[in-house]
């Protein structure tokens, strides 16, 4: 299975390593707490480029909605969840940015 980390940093909201993978696997592990969300279908093609294109389309209500949804379920507090996607989405608007990158500049 083809997989891809990456570190991310920001003054203002800290620090996240957010690996991905081809299989629609998306996980998070900072100083704000760790969470994850599996997306098994994210387009026709399932590749790592193909759910790359699929994370840069995520906007923030939506993102939000996955993360705030498995950390409940995980039984986390609220004013946690509140503080880890708050504090995590600058962070993944950061990595959206870097991946936009890498598909401009990566040949298919």
């Amino acid at each position: 299975m083809e997989t891809e980390s990456y570190y991310i940093s920001d003054p203002k909201h800290s620090f996240a390593i957010m690996a991905i993978s081809e299989k629609g696997d998306l996980f998070i592990n900072g100083d704000w707490g760790n969470s994850n969300f599996a997306w098994r279908s994210y387009g026709p093609e399932n590749s790592l480029r193909a759910f790359k294109r699929f994370l840069i389309g995520l906007d923030e209500g939506y993102w939000k909605g996955k993360m705030e949804h498995n950390l409940h379920y995980m039984s986390v507090k609220k004013t946690v969840i509140k503080h880890f996607v708050d504090n995590t989405w600058p962070l993944f608007k950061i990595l959206q940015q870097e991946l936009k990158k890498e598909l401009e500049t990566t040949p298919v």
